[in-house]
């Protein structure tokens, strides 16, 4: 399937001043549509993914994500940086599925952050559950295993 994603500029997350622990400024420029989206921080010119989720509706449900609680504290106890949330919008091609479509994102970007190493929360703000893999042994048998430890997220 030949999915495309549109990245929008990141919204950066701010002390509420409400009974949320967080809020963004221009909640009225995260799209309505399917897409997927990122919470992560920034330190200089380092993201680190920390949740990644996928919506039928990104808008209502980044609203619904900044009402939880337990991910909120999740991404508050988080080291250092600028604390962001980076959107997604799936742009459709005739005849796809929206939600298998965004549901594939999803699952590349978690993959993609577990190969790197992150820790990434998950629903219920405990931390994603991995497998890690470290080859040793043979080098022709290695060769195409990488040396490096790997980590997979369970299934």
């Amino acid at each position: 399937m030949d999915i495309e994603v549109r990245w929008l500029k990141p919204f950066e997350l701010f002390r509420s001043k409400s009974d949320l622990l967080y809020e963004i400024d221009g909640m009225d420029f995260v799209p309505a549509p399917p897409g997927v989206y990122v919470f992560g921080r920034a330190h200089g010119d380092t993201v680190c993914p920390l949740y990644v989720g996928k919506a039928g509706d990104l808008r209502k449900r980044v609203e619904q994500q900044l009402n939880n609680l337990k991910l909120m504290r999740a991404i508050d106890r988080a080291p250092n940086g600028y604390r962001l949330l980076y959107v997604a919008e799936f742009l459709g091609k005739g005849g796809q599925d929206a939600m298998k479509a965004v549901s594939i994102v999803e699952s590349a970007l978690i993959s993609a952050a577990m190969v790197e190493g992150f820790e990434l929360i998950n629903i219920q703000g405990t931390k994603t559950l991995a497998h890690t893999i470290t080859s040793t042994g043979n080098r022709e048998a290695r060769s195409w295993f990488p040396e490096s430890v790997m980590r997979l997220r369970k299934a």
